[in-house]
Parts: structure tokens; sequence; C-alpha cells
């Protein structure tokens, strides 16, 4: 008889359509996965994924199968929510780094006057890996960039949305994103982050090739180099952070937002702190969420 691990796992490769996407999610190799599914299959005497094709897509079969699935996950969330509430321990909380220094601070001063019985811990990190520890069991909650391929595993609860938006000097040359673009040096997030993605997409969609000097990581960093005069950035509007003087903000038309969720798993006893963590977050929402001097 299967384990909750392998209905898990088929879950996982029918959210991303692929073997090597699941093994990722789940911290584990392909062929564990694939070995997972082949005992599914033989114990429920179906295919559930056309091998014929690259990546298998799920079978006809496999999807009804997988309602089934589902319904097996969700009385197993619901009987592992169902114990003794947990009213002291330890929380961690990963963060990507553009809101580390932003929002974070207040709300985990708001979460440790709600839950004063719990030490928390911060992890910072990029959204896919906050993800991938949050599936592993490491870490409890994240708030991280919501991305458009949601793990089946997870709860996404939107927290903030935030615009993007040019910075630069008041004495660099432009008097549009665009002009800001294509007469200064750019600074740029690492592209190979969600938010930096986002970014490189809105440049693509705006035709603008800029001189890159620079790749930075964190919010702040970015602001203090666009403080000295060493190139332009897009970023993040960024609930309480301010803006260092002399420093100008351009907004594009129609520009794109981030949209920042508080993710964890939907199983698993912690979650049962869910609702008080989302009020801290969603209170600190309330009190403004743009850049300020």
């Amino acid at each position: 008889m299967p384990n909750i691990k392998t209905l898990k796992a088929f879950r996982s490769v029918a959210d991303h359509g692929s073997f090597y996407a699941a093994a990722a999610e789940n911290d584990c190799s392909i062929s564990k996965i694939s070995l997972q599914i082949q005992a599914l299959e033989r114990f429920a005497g179906i295919i559930l994924f056309d091998r014929t094709h690259k990546p298998p897509p799920i079978t006809e079969a496999g999807k009804l199968y997988l309602d089934k699935v589902d319904a097996v996950l969700s009385a197993w969330e619901e009987l592992e929510n169902s114990g003794v509430e947990v009213l002291e321990g330890d929380i961690s909380i990963g963060t990507v780094h553009t809101a580390l220094t932003g929002m974070l601070p207040q709300v985990l001063k708001r979460i440790s006057t709600e839950l004063p019985n719990f030490n928390l811990t911060v992890i910072p990190g990029y959204s896919h890996f906050l993800e991938e520890e949050i599936i592993a069991g490491r870490i409890d909650f994240a708030l991280l960039s919501r991305p458009e391929q949601r793990s089946g595993m997870l709860q996404y609860c939107p927290v903030l949305e935030e615009e993007l938006v040019l910075i630069a000097h008041e004495s660099q040359k432009g008097d549009t994103p665009e002009e800001c673009l294509r007469n200064n040096n750019y600074l740029m997030f690492d592209p190979n982050t969600r938010i930096g993605a986002m970014i490189e997409n809105l440049l693509a969609n705006y035709a603008i090739r800029s001189d890159q000097s620079m790749e930075i990581d964190s919010l702040e960093g970015m602001l203090a180099m666009v403080s000295h005069g060493l190139g332009v950035s897009i970023v993040p509007m960024s609930t309480t952070l301010k803006l260092p003087d002399g420093v100008r903000i351009l907004h594009f038309d129609d520009a794109p937002s981030r949209q920042l969720c508080l993710v964890y798993p939907k199983i698993g006893r912690k979650i049962s702190l869910a609702d008080t963590i989302l009020e801290c977050f969603r209170m600190d929402q309330a009190n403004g969420s743009c850049l300020t001097r």
C-alpha cells in the first residue's frame, strides 16, 4: 500500500508536469520519484503518466485517480491538524532579501507580541530556495514572491502588492524611466531570482537595453548605490523603507506588481499559527506600502 509521501509525489508530478521538477520540490532524486510513481501504478493497476512523451503527461485514468488521491491527502491534512494546538516552541520564518529591511522587522515585532511563548528565527533566501525548505520541513513559514506555478503541497496567502518603479539620483539624466535607463548605468537584481526575472521581462516589454554595471541582491544595497549616483535601478515599492536624500521615483506606464505571499505547508502542526501570523502581516500592510523619505 502506498504511503503519504508516495501520494504527495504523485500530486507533485501532476502539478509540475515533470518528474524533474517534482524531484526538486521534494528534495530527492528523479529515480526515487520514478520508483514511487511505478509503485503507485502497480498498486492502482493503471498507467498514471504516458511515458511515450517527454515530459510524460498525466493520463485520463491518472486524472481520475488524482481526484481520489487528493481526497486522501485532504483527509490526512485534517487528521494532522486536529491534534493538540501548539502553544510554545520555535517558529522559523524565511524571507526574500528585498523584504528583510522593509516590512519584516515591524511584522516580527507584532508576531512576538501576539505569540510571546515562541522563539523566532529568520532565514533569508531566494523564493525558490525558501519554497524547497518549507516542503522539506526545515522552515515553518516564508514571505516570498508568488510563483507562476504553485506547489500543491503549499498554501499561498497574498499579503502585499509592490509596484515595480525606477529609482534614480536627481543628478542623473532622464525625466522618464526609459530616458534614465538609456542614459545611465543600470544596477540590476540577480535575473535568476523571481523579482529579477520580472524586471527583465519589464525591460524586454519596453524594448530597453541598458548598460549593466553592477548586480546587487538587496533593496537596501540598491538604494545606497543609487544614492551615490552609481546608476539607476528598478525595484519593488517597499513598505516602510525610506528613500535616501536625492533619490527620486519614476513610474512606468502599466508597470507590473510583485505579489508577496506568506507561504506554509498545507499539512503540519504549526499551521494553526498561520491566521495569527497572517494578521500581523496584514496589520502592517494597512499602515502603508510605498517608499517614503
